[in-house]
């Protein structure tokens, strides 16, 4: 009992040094912005996929709002050579839905490969409606 106590002390602790480091660091990186001693690059992951669903209009729209000066994004090439933004050349199950209005198994998303595709076979499934469960706080896009 006594070494289960203290493994999650420990756990504990360290989560609480991180927490003050990333605090303490993102403090002096704000201060040196804000005394213009460094440009500080606001990137959005993915369009921020945390606020709202990744990689969409409506994501990099949102990242813009709050500033960001950097949406960062990756490209796929569809079959009739058609880019669009997509992190794997895949669907991702957690917020895809099928031209039919169903969700995806991991399997089932899988199958379907973006540069196999044609672009207006893609644009029929859906990536914004659904909740990504990753990021229980992301705003959903509506049509």
């Amino acid at each position: 009992m006594v070494s289960i106590l203290s493994f999650v002390a420990v756990k504990k602790m360290r989560e609480m040094a991180l927490s003050t480091c990333f605090f303490m660091l993102l403090s002096c990186l704000c201060t040196a912005t804000c005394l213009g001693q460094i440009n500080f690059d606001a990137q959005a992951h993915r369009g921020g996929r945390g606020l709202m669903p990744e990689n969409t209009i409506a994501a990099m729209r949102d990242a813009i709002d709050w500033g960001v000066t950097t949406l960062e994004m990756d490209l796929q090439l569809t079959r009739d050579k058609q880019v669009i933004v997509s992190h794997d050349p895949t669907f991702n199950a957690n917020f895809a839905i099928t031209p039919q209005g169903d969700t995806m198994t991991v399997a089932a998303a899988r199958k379907v490969i973006l540069y196999q595709l044609p672009y207006d076979s893609i644009a029929k499934y859906d990536v914004g409606l659904k909740f990504n469960p990753e990021f229980p706080r992301q705003k959903r896009c509506l049509p």
